[in-house]
């Protein structure tokens, strides 16, 4: 149906619409993708599955008009919703948004993660994309975290990987604790056998986090 009345519009007003389509439904993935984790409960039925099709045709729209702060919202939501575990549609998005030339920190950070860590597995790129995504916004949190990962891959533990994780521990916001956590699980694992106070400093983050209510 949608197909057929794009066939049947004027272009400014299929423009028009396909604009709002792409709010609306960026929107929708942000409200359910971003903070995930940290919520306890599942909604049912879960937005991601139910408008697939619809958050399909917005991930098309922003990279067709080159909407920086679409792709960058979508690309947020799809990491927190998803764990770091991304379906190869939602990689490819990733990677193709990350390639534009004004794309943000956090972009290029996520599509560093996931051409490291998904299904790709391509840890030299990804810690080239890594050192991009640090140049681009250093003051952001999941730049450190991807060049930190990105490090430890392709690297093994380290210091310098460890103490790259922990730039990302210091800009991580204290509401976002399922971040907060899985940021020193990494540090931790950065540090093995090169830190072993370090590292057990670093566990000990996570447990509190645990505790304090995270699962």
């Amino acid at each position: 149906f949608r197909q057929f009345g794009e066939q049947r519009l004027d272009p400014h007003t299929a423009t028009r619409l396909h604009r709002a389509h792409l709010a609306y439904f960026v929107q929708v993935a942000w409200e359910e993708g971003v903070g995930y984790l940290d919520r306890l409960e599942d909604p049912e039925p879960d937005p991601f599955l139910v408008e697939r099709d619809n958050i399909r045709a917005a991930m098309q729209w922003a990279l067709a008009e080159h909407d920086v702060d679409a792709c960058a919202r979508l690309a947020r939501a799809f990491v927190d919703r998803n764990n770091i575990q991304l379906d190869p549609e939602y990689e490819e998005f990733l990677t193709e948004a990350a390639s534009h030339p004004a794309a943000s920190g956090e972009t290029v950070a996520f599509a560093a993660t996931m051409t490291g860590y998904g299904t790709r597995g391509d840890f030299r790129a990804g810690l080239e994309l890594a050192r991009r995504a640090v140049a681009i916004d250093p003051d952001e949190p999941w730049t450190w975290f991807a060049l930190g990962l990105q490090m430890l891959l392709t690297q093994g533990p380290s210091a310098e990987a460890a103490s790259t994780m922990e730039r990302a521990v210091k800009l991580a916001a204290p509401e976002s604790p399922s971040f907060r956590a899985l940021v020193h699980g990494m540090t931790a694992a950065a540090a093995g056998g090169v830190d072993s106070s370090l590292a057990a400093a670093h566990i000990r983050h996570v447990e509190e986090l645990l505790r304090a209510g995270l699962s």
